[in-house]
C-alpha cells in the first residue's frame, strides 16, 4: 500500500486509500468483503481521508492516470488530448528499461539511475512543448516563482528544482496468479518553512533576504508518486500530495503540527490534525449516505 501513497506527508487516511487501491489491483472483485471490514475499522478509529465525500470503496480508490488526464482535459486545464500526452511520455522518459527477477541487480540499478536523470532533465527542459501540461498533471511547479522565493530553485534561471527520489521496479501478483511489473517513481519539490508567520511572508515575497545555504526552520515538501506499467509503458496511477509546493495552506498544516498548535486530538492517530484539516466529524459527522438514512437507524 505504501507504493500507492504520496511520496511525502502521508496520513493514515492516505494509507487507507493506498490499501484499498492496492487490494483492488490484487482482487478487483471483493467477494468476501475484506475491504468493507477494513474501511469500517478505520471509521471506528475516527480516521477519515481528506477530500473524499464518503467512505465507499469507489470513493477511496485513487483516480487512475487515465482518469486524471480525462478529467483535467474536460475541465480545460490541459489542452492536449490523452493519447498525445501518453505517447509523449512513452517516447521521452520511459525509454528501454526492462526488468525481471533474473535481471542483473547492478545493471538494473544503473539503468534506474539513468532513468531518474532522464526524467528530471525532460521535465526541466523548456524546449519540451508539453512541459506545462505535465506540471499540472503531476502537481508540480516548474516555472520561475516571483512571489515564492522560499521554493528551492535552480540558480541559473530561478526555476523551481525537483528531485526524483526513487525509481524502482516492483513485481505484483493478482488473485488469479498472474503477475505484472510496475515502475514506481517518486518526485518531490522543497520549500523553506519558518515558524514565524511574518518571517514566512517576508521570505516568500522577497522583502526579507534568503542567505546562501539558508534552510529555514523546517522543510515543506510536495510532489507525486507515479506507478507505470512496464509492459505497456502506461501511467496507471498519479498519486499527488494535497497541494503543490506553492500551497500556503498545506505549508501551514506542517507548521502547525511542528509547533503543536493543535494538540487537542480527536483520537490517538491524527495528532490534532483533524481541526487543521477542517474535519469536525470525528464524533458527530457521518457519511452523506448515513445522514440521509439517519431517521431510520436505531
Amino acid at each position: 500500500a505504501i507504493d500507492y501513497c504520496p511520496p511525502v506527508n502521508i496520513t493514515f487516511g492516505d494509507f487507507l486509500r493506498g490499501v484499498i487501491t492496492a487490494d483492488t489491483d490484487f482482487a478487483p472483485h471483493d467477494k468476501n468483503n475484506y475491504r468493507v471490514v477494513f474501511i469500517q475499522s478505520f471509521k471506528e478509529w475516527g480516521i477519515y481521508p481528506r477530500k473524499v465525500s464518503g467512505l465507499g470503496q469507489e470513493s477511496l480508490i485513487w483516480p487512475s492516470g487515465e482518469e486524471m488526464l480525462k478529467n483535467m482535459q474536460e475541465a480545460g486545464e490541459i489542452r492536449y488530448g490523452t493519447r498525445t500526452l501518453e505517447k509523449n511520455l512513452k517516447t521521452n522518459f520511459i525509454s528501454n528499461f526492462k526488468w525481471n527477477l533474473e535481471s542483473d541487480r547492478y545493471e538494473a540499478w544503473k539503468l534506474l539511475n539513468a532513468l531518474k536523470i532522464e526524467l528530471r532533465e525532460w521535465l526541466e527542459d523548456k524546449k519540451n512543448g508539453h512541459r506545462g501540461e505535465y506540471a499540472k498533471l503531476l502537481g508540480l511547479v516548474l516555472e520561475p516563482m516571483e512571489k515564492k522565493a522560499t521554493i528551492y530553485s535552480k540558480a541559473a534561471d530561478g526555476s523551481p528544482s525537483l528531485e526524483i527520489h526513487s525509481a524502482r521496479p516492483t513485481l505484483r501478483q493478482n488473485l488469479l496468479g498472474g503477475t505484472s511489473t510496475d515502475l514506481v517513481v517518486e518526485i518531490t519539490q522543497r520549500r523553506r518553512g519558518y515558524f514565524d508567520l511574518d518571517e514566512q511572508r517576508g521570505k516568500d515575497n522577497g522583502t526579507l533576504p534568503i542567505e546562501k545555504n539558508e534552510v529555514g526552520d523546517f522543510t515543506y515538501r510536495a510532489g507525486c508518486t507515479l506507478i507505470i506499467d512496464q509492459a505497456t509503458q502506461k501511467i496507471r496511477w498519479i498519486i499527488r500530495t494535497p497541494g503543490s509546493i506553492e500551497d500556503d495552506f498545506e505549508l501551514e498544516l506542517v507548521r502547525s503540527f511542528l509547533v503543536k498548535e493543535h494538540e487537542q486530538s480527536g483520537n490517538a492517530f491524527d495528532a490534532g490534525m483533524a481541526e487543521s484539516f477542517g474535519h469536525y466529524r470525528l464524533r458527530s459527522h457521518r457519511e452523506p449516505f448515513a445522514i440521509l438514512h439517519e431517521q431510520l437507524s436505531d
